[in-house]
């Protein structure tokens, strides 16, 4: 019975790696194509990396501290920062939180709207 289970788990481990395999070549073969809308293929996320070791969640208001300590909280209060800049609205003058895709942000838009 152990040796079938064995047999089965590099099985599962075998095709798993095929599919990981395959599924690499097709996105690479889109690569050189794809350029725009929804997301940028052509994007190093190098740096970012590091980061994808973690189970990173943003829980509610970006503004107020969370206590889950596994957070990007600083990085989306520094994006909404920059765009305040941009748009040179004062510090206490504005909220926002940034959405996962265009799909949520216009199902705040609605929401707050």
């Amino acid at each position: 019975m152990v040796l079938v289970a064995g047999r089965a788990c590099l099985f599962l481990w075998l095709l798993w790696n095929v599919i990981l395999l395959s599924s690499n070549i097709h996105f690479f073969s889109l690569k050189k194509s794809v350029i725009g809308y929804p997301y940028n293929l052509d994007f190093d996320y190098g740096a970012l990396g590091q980061l994808q070791h973690f189970s990173i969640n943003n829980l509610g208001d970006p503004f107020i501290e969370s206590n889950y300590g596994v957070h990007s909280r600083q990085f989306e209060v520094g994006v909404l920062d920059w765009f305040a800049r941009l748009w040179e609205i004062e510090k206490n003058e504005y909220w926002g939180y940034i959405t996962n895709c265009g799909t949520e942000g216009n199902l705040h838009g609605i929401l707050v709207g």
